[in-house]
């Protein structure tokens, strides 16, 4: 509750919106989190989603805020299944696809591809990483993708890659202090 004070003068008690009911079961806290941040007023023109997946983040993102451009971020993104690639992305207004992994300086790197693919990580942690394959995958900075893509404004940025969030915002410092109201993080703590 710390997080979200009521504002001078207004007192209510909080009750969670009921999602709608396409939004996938996983996702329905995702949803009922950003349908309060935009109750406390955030109303972002673009949304980097890094660790884009199949896009279902970023979909359930544009069923609260259908007016901002998506850049969706993940090196896998071509090896996730096209129809569900395609089931997520054709409902947005505007997007945008980037093949590449972010971290903290640009090159290329090996990243650990998972079986699944949902915990593919440029780190290894620990030996339960459902490592299935290694490969050379493009790595930017937040900083550079957001100066090559032109991206300004007010800015939401999502972060869920796998032990390496730490290495994203630290490549992303002068960007998130420019033009970044919020960042949403998918952290693993052990």
């Amino acid at each position: 509750e710390d997080l979200f004070p009521p504002k001078p003068g207004e007192f209510s008690c909080y009750f969670n919106s009921e999602p709608p009911s396409n939004v996938h079961w996983s996702f329905r806290d995702t949803w009922q989190m950003l349908d309060r941040l935009k109750r406390q007023g955030l109303d972002p023109e673009v949304i980097v989603d890094v660790g884009a997946s199949t896009g279902v983040w970023s979909w359930t993102a544009a069923t609260i805020f259908p007016k901002a451009k998506f850049v969706l971020v993940d090196p896998m993104m071509s090896r996730y299944s096209e129809q569900a690639r395609n089931y997520y992305l054709k409902s947005f207004q505007s997007y945008e696809l980037v093949e590449a992994a972010l971290s903290d300086k640009s090159g290329q790197m090996d990243i650990l591809v998972s079986n699944d693919l949902y915990g593919t990580s440029l780190l290894k942690v620990d030996e339960r990483t459902r490592k299935s394959d290694v490969c050379k995958v493009e790595v930017t900075t937040l900083d550079e993708l957001a100066k090559r893509k032109q991206i300004r404004g007010r800015t939401l940025v999502k972060i869920d890659v796998q032990y390496a969030e730490h290495l994203v915002v630290n490549g992303g410092l002068q960007f998130i202090k420019e033009y970044v109201d919020a960042v949403i993080l998918e952290l693993t703590i052990e």
